[in-house]
């Protein structure tokens, strides 16, 4: 019982902390300008508190200076001291960037980069993750690993836990349950001061349900996700470190399954699927879909805290337990999680399936598009009079896939000479899609308008590729125009790629068609 009076201390008044702390940390928020407006990814339809971090924060170091004066003079300098005050202090620092960006909206690579420092000396303090793993270990010359490993455990920890937070109570009660997992894992091995920190890590965050859960009065912001993943990731791998023993990530792994899983499948849904910045904001984490299935938000929320639990006590069970009963308890819990995901439509197997197909397809053609900008650049910085650069015009028309150009030249009586260029065969555009841009191509004479060229473009292998192949045409016409090249030109005929059609055209509405015939160098004072 002695052993378990710290414990029950440190818990409770952390949570008596966070009780008090929080309706002064609402009556703060807009003094500080850390308020929380509605827009159309968020839940909530009114202005809100964000600072409720503040109070998380300052409720979690009340419990641990109320044990640090009362406790025997014995426990307070037990290993592992040293690294408890380095992570003690690189969290007070994510408090202070998450603080700011919930006033200022810091850059997310600001923030990742600040995390990334943190990380970085916490794993210098001594506190990595061994690569040890339920007594197998890696070789020695593989121990530099032991760097980004924690590295990357304590940012995925961090980041995931950030974005769950996107419901009333929701980040708070996972990090609440993880974190009492946490603790009991820590001090079945003995290490006292991080099971400690982890039970004041969990009173604190249950005090600020109270006033966080739906409907919230508060939330906790940037600054308390972040501090409170960091938190929690730091003080695992302190475990594992005192332990040398890398079982203790399993466990808050498996607690934490629910976040951790659900930013996997962002990462991927907005790097695979969308194609857009990983730091983007958008509206698909596990808890968005469930209530888009009509679930409602606190049922959503008791739903993911469920299985949380669910996951929290397999991965205790594989910590604590014995092999059989660790596989048996740790694969419901595993296979309770990814249920939930799946009938939820988080996963998206296949759509992730074919659109890394479409992207693999996409770069492949993007290289021989470039490819072919780069060969058509030096080819225009060869030209030397007009029909060199309607030459290089139409081989560029081939090499991007074009099905026609046409280029209406201005002649001294007043009359249009239109140059033709087509692919032959042209299929029908019922059998073939076409999309008819226009390309102003700039001239000598600068009294009068830019010339035209009218395109149509095949985009039977997507608009997106079909833009592509516009925008390096387009660039083509800017950087090699007319007005580039030398005053002075021959007269010299060629054979361009593809059929070659002239047609006159006046501009009293009558017109007259020529038949396909070879091409004719027009008047030069009339592109000049």
């Amino acid at each position: 019982m002695d052993a378990l009076l710290p414990h029950i201390l440190v818990y409770f008044s952390a949570m008596f902390a966070a009780v008090i702390l929080t309706p002064a940390a609402i009556r703060f928020a807009p003094k500080l300008g850390m308020i929380d407006e509605p827009d159309a990814r968020k839940v909530h339809d009114q202005i809100m508190p964000r600072n409720g971090g503040i109070a998380i924060a300052i409720a979690f170091l009340v419990a641990l200076f109320v044990h640090w004066f009362i406790s025997p003079i014995q426990i307070r300098w037990v290993p592992p001291f040293s690294e408890i005050l380095i992570l003690l202090a690189m969290s007070i620092s994510v408090l202070f960037l998450g603080a700011l960006d919930d006033i200022h909206n810091v850059p997310a690579k600001l923030k990742l980069v600040v995390l990334l420092m943190a990380s970085l000396t916490l794993a210098a303090s001594g506190a990595r993750i061994p690569l040890t793993l339920f007594g197998i270990s890696l070789p020695e010359s593989c121990e530099w690993l032991n760097w980004p490993l924690t590295v990357l455990w304590i940012l995925g920890i961090t980041i995931s836990v950030n974005f769950i937070d996107g419901l009333d109570g929701l980040a708070a009660g996972i990090v609440a349950i993880a974190a009492m997992a946490l603790a009991v894992g820590a001090a079945s091995h003995g290490v006292v001061l991080a099971s400690l920190i982890a039970l004041a890590l969990a009173g604190s965050l249950s005090g600020f349900i109270f006033f966080n859960f739906n409907p919230a009065r508060i939330f906790m912001g940037d600054s308390g996700s972040m501090f409170i993943g960091f938190i929690l990731a730091g003080c695992s791998v302190v475990v594992a470190a005192d332990i040398k023993d890398a079982s203790v990530t399993i466990l808050t792994a498996m607690a934490m399954s629910v976040p951790l899983l659900d930013a996997l499948l962002t990462l991927v849904r907005r790097g695979v699927l969308q194609r857009r910045s990983l730091f983007s904001a958008e509206r698909g984490h596990i808890h968005h879909r469930l209530l888009d299935m009509g679930v409602r938000q606190r049922h959503a929320v008791f739903l993911l805290y469920s299985a949380t639990g669910v996951a929290a006590t397999g991965g205790l069970a594989m910590f604590l337990g014995s092999a059989l009963l660790a596989t048996a308890v740790g694969l419901l819990a595993i296979g309770t999680v990814l249920i939930l995901f799946n009938r939820s439509g988080s996963t998206q197997l296949r759509e992730t399936a074919r659109a890394i197909n479409r992207n693999r397809s996409y770069r492949r053609e993007r290289a021989i598009y470039q490819y072919a900008f780069e060969a058509m650049q030096l080819r225009f910085a060869n030209t030397r009079c007009f029909s060199d650069w309607w030459q290089e015009t139409c081989a560029t028309a081939t090499k991007l896939n074009f099905a026609r150009l046409e280029l209406p030249l201005p002649k001294r009586d007043g009359t249009i000479r239109v140059l033709t260029w087509e692919i032959e065969p042209l299929k029908s555009e019922k059998e073939l899609p076409i999309l008819r841009v226009t390309f102003p191509v700039q001239h000598r004479r600068a009294d009068q308008l830019p010339l035209v060229i009218s395109g149509d473009v095949l985009v039977d292998k997507g608009l997106e590729l079909a833009g592509m192949r516009i925008t390096i045409f387009l660039r083509l016409m800017y950087e090699h125009s007319l007005r580039n090249l030398p005053s002075q030109s021959d007269e010299r005929h060629y054979k361009a790629p593809g059929r070659i059609k002239t047609t006159t055209e006046l501009f009293n509405g009558g017109n007259e068609s020529g038949s396909s015939i070879p091409y004719v160098q027009p008047e030069l004072s009339s592109t000049e």
